[in-house]
């Protein structure tokens, strides 16, 4: 059984996904000519949502003017808010290898731990731009 967490992180995944085709889609019919009749957003966004839900029987609803925003070079939340954080993804899977390896010998990690880990990460790479009591107690 999947947890809350990783079946919202499936959703959101697939959701991006079916997202980047409807970019795709749009952009091919921005393309065509402009005495050629052209698929609107909305249409768009329909196609995209009706094609996902024949191949795998499951319904995700894309919306317009998010499409415009993405199509248009906007940031996705997802994207903008990795920007905001203080790991990147592969220093994330670094701890997350060696938060695993201390559970292989059965040394649990605290949070006080996990803190000091993650601070020792983010002074090697940020140096001085680092804030002086670390990523704080809320990491």
């Amino acid at each position: 059984a999947k947890s809350l967490a990783q079946k919202t992180r499936e959703a959101h995944k697939a959701h991006d996904l079916l997202m980047a085709c409807a970019i795709a889609l749009y952009q091919q019919e921005q393309q065509k000519s402009v005495h050629e009749k052209r698929k609107g957003l909305q249409t768009i966004c329909k196609v995209v949502e009706i094609e996902h839900r024949k191949v795998t029987g499951k319904s995700i609803t894309l919306n317009h003017n998010t499409l415009q925003n993405l199509a248009n070079g906007g940031r996705s939340k997802a994207n903008f808010n990795a920007t905001k954080a203080w790991l990147t993804q592969a220093e994330e899977k670094n701890i997350v290898g060696i938060v695993k390896e201390y559970g292989e010998w059965r040394f649990p990690v605290t949070h006080r731990r996990l803190k000091e880990l993650v601070d020792e990460v983010c002074q090697t790479r940020l140096g001085d731009n680092f804030p002086v009591g670390g990523v704080g107690v809320n990491y």
